[in-house]
């Protein structure tokens, strides 16, 4: 019996794993054709992927990409979503300070986005 939840876990999470991997790609595709509010939605959800999948090393540069455009176009539901990936990457690196900064931004923008 151990042997087979073992078996099944491994399966499982292998298979998780190359189902993220498609969808990051997918994401990657889409990115040149994109411009706008549509470009900073795939920026954000291609962040989310990568974190997902433990690709960490990838993120900053998506993330402020999404951050630096949302914020030319005075998109405040994007800019948040990117201000809040910039700062789990923060964390995740043990950059508490730029972590705490971009997480307070993020929640200064869901509050205003969410009235």
């Amino acid at each position: 019996m151990k042997k087979f939840i073992l078996s099944f876990l491994t399966a499982f999470f292998t298979l998780t794993a190359f189902a993220q991997n498609d969808k990051i790609d997918s994401l990657k595709r889409l990115l040149p054709d994109q411009q706008g509010k549509e470009k900073v939605a795939t920026l954000n959800a291609l962040t989310k992927a990568l974190g997902i999948a433990e690709r960490y090393n990838e993120i900053g540069g998506f993330a402020k990409e999404a951050y630096d455009l949302a914020e030319s176009l005075g998109d405040a539901d994007g800019f948040a979503v990117a201000n809040k990936r910039l700062g789990a990457l923060y964390f995740i690196k043990g950059n508490y300070a730029d972590g705490e900064e971009y997480t307070h931004g993020a929640l200064k923008y869901f509050e205003q986005t969410c009235k």
